[in-house]
């Protein structure tokens, strides 16, 4: 299937998550648009580097594109290199963040197979860095043998989703 995915526990330490958090809290143009049953129940921010400008959109919602945000670059700088990319010239050129700002905040089952990603076509990947608060990230098999993954992620901890996994 070339489904794959990574789990670096604690990637970030001495402080350097915690400060993420607060840049990441502080320095994001926070939003909750409406779906078709109301908010969603997360806060959320799209955000792109030159040149790129596109639109991220999925579930209906279209998510206007911000400017990478320093706190972003900083973190970047960080987790790309544990990710195998220490060329600056191959990290990504966009970035999707959700803030869970309480046990009531979630995102439902899902693939990021939005037609921007090209996921469900050709390899993609897909690097999550949780901070804050621990929360369970669940993996689920789509196709035989129905090899689902639980993990507890928490602040601090990298985790990539790799080749045909959405």
């Amino acid at each position: 299937r070339r489904c794959f995915a990574g789990y670096l526990r604690q990637a970030l330490a001495g402080g350097a998550a915690e400060r993420l958090m607060r840049a990441a809290v502080e320095g994001t143009q926070w939003r909750q648009p409406e779906g078709p049953r109301g908010p969603i129940p997360r806060k959320t921010s799209w955000m792109t580097q030159a040149p790129c400008t596109c639109r991220y959109g999925y579930g209906g919602l279209q998510i206007k594109p911000e400017p990478f945000a320093p706190w972003v670059r900083d973190a970047m700088k960080l987790c790309m290199p544990l990710c195998g990319l220490a060329d600056p010239e191959k990290w990504p050129n966009s970035c999707n963040l959700n803030l869970y700002e309480d046990g009531g905040h979630s995102v439902g089952w899902h693939a990021d197979d939005e037609k921007l990603f090209q996921g469900k076509f050709k390899d993609c990947l897909i690097i999550s860095l949780s901070l804050g608060g621990a929360r369970h990230f669940d993996l689920k098999a789509t196709a035989p043998p129905h090899e689902d993954c639980r993990l507890l992620l928490a602040g601090g901890d990298l985790c990539t989703m790799e080749g045909l996994a959405q």
